[in-house]
């Protein structure tokens, strides 16, 4: 019989060497055969603007410190299919892929061309392994052309089929949705619905930087969000490590821990209650009819709360520099599946082309799910 145990995690963003992380999230490491986190940012310890890759949003990159914790928690694989990682352009990807080979570190999702970035990588010989996805923003790779590994890819699910042909046990590590809300976008949820009817048996997910719902889904589990790790720019948060046992490449059992940072210090959690609103959240995603509900509410509250701020003075400036990050923006916006959604569905809500369900019982409890898994106390 063989047995195996691995370890997840979610964003890792580390530029300095000052954490201080709890001996029983070490222990949790230490004792797995084998471990995997999202590598949020290139390793670049003096980023220079001029290798600047031209995107919307901020920049991120990460500094060789980011090696101490990797060792501590023995952690020798990455994925680095993200918004971030292509952020220096191709200089911040060489100097990452080099650090990460000189530093025995395997990684997937990014690269200097398609064939890299799309590797599936095995956990040692144990024919069970990973692909790292990301939605489309800035910086996809394609065929000679540095980048990350979009998870709209046309020959994805051609590949995960072959490998689960081939008895392959298929592990999607996925970077996608919106940030800081408690629903997934229908996109997100369909798609890793169908990785899942294609021979994967586990997706992974990341990116909205809080925890997410998950579910049993046919032959296989989905855990749309595991939020932070360590992430050093967002000071307080709860994220999640997920902690599988496997026998004989088939998943025996699975471990939610759920853990808080504060500053820098960062521990396992005791508040039972965060893992009983995301089951909840787990519940409620789970039926259509709610479902579609609260998608509603929660597309109103980003299109309120960002989208419209977003929108609103787009190219009314004449200045060019102005202009292009306008534009760049709108491409954004449009080209995200996730984003897209939401924004169709407020503006069909709030040009009154779709039936408005939301009442005032209903923003309340989204409100306050939201706060409770963003960790506002």
């Amino acid at each position: 019989m063989n047995k195996i145990t691995t370890v997840f995690g979610g964003d890792l963003n580390i530029y300095s060497s000052n954490y201080n992380i709890d001996p029983q999230i070490i222990k949790i490491f230490k004792n797995s055969n084998f471990s995997l986190a999202n590598l949020e940012g290139p390793i670049i310890q003096k980023p220079l603007k001029r290798s600047k890759t031209p995107k919307a949003g901020s920049y991120l990159n990460q500094t060789n410190d980011i090696f101490k914790y990797l060792s501590l928690l023995n952690i020798k694989y990455v994925g680095g299919a993200n918004n971030h990682v292509i952020d220096y352009g191709k200089t911040g990807v060489s100097n990452t892929e080099k650090l990460l080979k000189i530093n025995n570190i395997n990684y997937n999702g990014f690269g200097s061309d398609l064939h890299q970035a799309s590797k599936f990588i095995e956990f040692g010989n144990t024919k069970i392994g990973y692909i790292s996805v990301c939605e489309e923003e800035f910086g996809i790779a394609e065929k000679g052309k540095f980048g990350t590994h979009s998870m709209y890819e046309n020959n994805l699910l051609n590949q995960i089929k072959s490998l689960a042909d081939k008895k392959y046990t298929v592990i999607i590590f996925a970077h996608g949705g919106i940030e800081k809300v408690p629903f997934t976008s229908k996109y997100i949820k369909e798609r890793y619905q169908t990785f899942i009817d294609c021979g994967a048996k586990l997706v992974i997910g990341h990116h909205p930087h809080i925890i997410q719902p998950f579910e049993k889904y046919n032959n296989g589990y989905i855990f749309y969000s595991l939020g932070n790790f360590l992430f050093e720019i967002t000071q307080n948060y709860m994220g999640m490590l997920l902690k599988i046992d496997w026998i004989n490449n088939k998943i025996n059992k699975l471990e939610p821990i759920i853990f808080e940072a504060n500053g820098k210090n960062v521990k396992i959690s005791h508040d039972n209650n965060i893992l009983k609103v995301l089951k909840n959240i787990s519940i409620l995603q789970s039926n259509k009819k709610i479902y579609d509900r609260y998608h509603q509410i929660q597309s109103i509250y980003l299109y309120k709360d960002h989208y419209e701020k977003y929108l609103t003075g787009l190219f009314c400036n004449n200045d060019k520099k102005r202009k292009f990050k306008d534009e760049l923006l709108l491409l954004h916006l449009l080209r995200n599946k996730s984003h897209a959604e939401f924004i169709e569905e407020a503006l069909k809500i709030v040009c009154k082309e779709t039936s408005n369900q939301i009442n005032k019982s209903y923003y309340n409890k989204f409100i306050k799910m939201t706060k409770q898994i963003l960790y506002e106390q």
